[in-house]
């Protein structure tokens, strides 16, 4: 080998080594349920979007992460049962309640884009609410309302602790 053939073969090392120290982490693997993965960018969409979390709203990344991983239990559990597609006009109508929880003068398609969720994302996370909350009405609309919380809270700890995820926490 020729003295130019090791120093090139020195400079690629070099330069290879130098190139993957630079890297930077752009997503971060947070959780995995049901073989579904949840990433810090799920975390952040949801908080930023203020996305509906199955028992109600969180700010710290870990109270979010909790109601991402409920929400993904939850609508495993959906697809075992007989629960009516969701039409139009409930989707709509869940789409004018996320916009309202915005406030006014949200500007959707630059909050949509800063949180790098498509429309057609967020169409199917409205779309899964509205199958979220009635299956859970479904499920639980017969307790009296003072009890509902509590009787969800149970099933969520049991989905969690079936599924390897310990015990739940208040959302």
């Amino acid at each position: 080998m020729t003295r130019r053939a090791i120093v090139a073969i020195a400079a690629l090392v070099v330069l290879a080594g130098f190139s993957s120290s630079a890297q930077a982490v752009l997503d971060r693997v947070l959780s995995t349920v049901d073989g579904e993965v949840i990433t810090q960018l799920d975390v952040r969409q949801a908080r930023m979007l203020k996305l509906r979390l199955v028992t109600g709203p969180a700010d710290a990344d870990e109270e979010v992460l909790r109601g991402l991983e409920n929400r993904r239990l939850v609508r495993a559990e959906i697809a075992h049962v007989a629960v009516v597609s969701p039409g139009a006009a409930d989707v709509v109508a869940r789409r004018h309640e996320w916009e309202a929880s915005l406030g006014p003068g949200a500007d959707i398609p630059k909050l949509l884009d800063r949180a790098g969720l498509s429309e057609t994302g967020l169409v199917a996370w409205l779309r899964d609410d509205v199958r979220i909350q009635a299956y859970l009405e479904q499920r639980f609309g017969g307790l009296p309302a003072a009890d509902r919380s509590a009787e969800i809270a149970r099933y969520l700890a049991t989905l969690r602790e079936h599924a390897g995820l310990g015990k739940a926490r208040p959302d």
